[in-house]
């Protein structure tokens, strides 16, 4: 259910929490088409997983809150993301 504000801060906040989540089930859709269509399952998420680690270590360094909160809660686990 979505929630209106008058607030633009807010609005823009939603929006971009919308624009970034339809982008991350885009990229989870076609890393399942391109995992499925590998000889080697384990192999082809395990490449996606290095590099979305390797984004969120960037983004973390870039000082963005959502990563550093990522970094504080998986880092060390190997089943990342799970």
């Amino acid at each position: 259910m979505k929630t209106y504000y008058n607030n633009n801060k807010i609005q823009n906040a939603e929006k971009n929490f919308d624009i970034a989540k339809n982008q991350y089930l885009n990229a989870v859709e076609i890393l399942f088409i391109a995992a499925s269509a590998s000889e080697d399952l384990t192999k082809a998420f395990e490449q996606n997983i290095n590099e979305a680690q390797k984004l969120i270590e960037e983004a973390f360094n870039l000082d963005h809150t959502h990563a550093r909160v990522w970094l504080n809660n998986y880092r060390l686990i190997n089943d990342f993301g799970a």
